[in-house]
């Protein structure tokens, strides 16, 4: 079982590179509703990318829990935002879950709403309107100061800091992406975001960018302090 202490998050990677006998054995730990999900999409692709990322994450909580993966269940609260259910007596295991392409991006802490995401650099149309439309005025200058050849990562290093931050609050479309400003310099460990009216039960959160695997970027936020982040590769299935 693995062991998550106070204070720490805890970061899986995943790489979509195994075989047809893994991605079955993914999909045979998924519930009913969730295979039925994966069977709506139309393209082979993101039916893939579905099952394994819901399989991954039921692989990397289970190795946190006391039962194995197909025997988690979980439920969402009113602006849909996931959590997985436990027992009274135990602590509470919080996690969010991202996938693009074929990475998938998983953070968990303990006691603490978290937030994570992860996206593939690549090429976006319509960059400086989306980053008008919802970018606060500190990352638009961001942006816009950057050479050409920059703008695309930095466009989506500031897109996962906000996604991180929204999925972290969890209260969904109630939060406008460009009520708040998630620009810090680089090399930096990460910044304090002040509460918002649609956050104010808590004092402040804190937003890192992570490391991830090559040419995509990610980003991770939590309620409180900054946390010690430590890293995983997910590598096999656990039956």
């Amino acid at each position: 079982m693995n062991v998550l202490p106070g204070g720490h998050a805890h970061v899986w990677a995943a790489r979509n590179n195994h075989s047809h006998a893994i991605l079955r054995t993914l999909e045979d730990t998924l519930s009913s509703s969730e295979r039925i999900q994966a069977e709506k999409f139309r393209f082979d692709r993101h039916r893939i990318q579905y099952i394994f990322a819901h399989g991954v994450l039921r692989q990397i909580i289970a190795g946190y829990s006391r039962c194995r993966p197909h025997e988690l269940t979980f439920g969402t609260n009113e602006y849909g935002k996931p959590f997985v259910r436990q027992p009274g007596d135990e602590a509470a295991l919080m996690f969010n879950m991202s996938h693009s392409e074929a990475v998938v991006l998983v953070g968990l802490t303990v006691g603490r709403p978290i937030g994570v995401d992860v996206e593939l650099v690549r090429p976006i149309p319509g960059l400086e309107e989306i980053a008008g439309q919802h970018f606060a005025d500190e990352e638009r200058a961001l942006i816009e100061a950057a050479g050409t050849d920059d703008r695309e990562r930095l466009f989506y290093i500031c897109w996962t800091r906000k996604e991180a931050y929204w999925k972290a609050v969890g209260t969904g479309l109630s939060v406008p992406l460009n009520s708040f400003g998630t620009a810090m310099p680089v090399g930096t460990p990460g910044r304090q975001l002040s509460e918002t009216t649609t956050s104010p039960d808590v004092r402040h959160w804190w937003l890192s960018d992570l490391a991830v695997p090559g040419g995509y970027v990610g980003a991770l936020a939590i309620e409180g302090g900054m946390p010690q982040i430590d890293y995983f590769e997910w590598t096999d299935p656990v039956l």
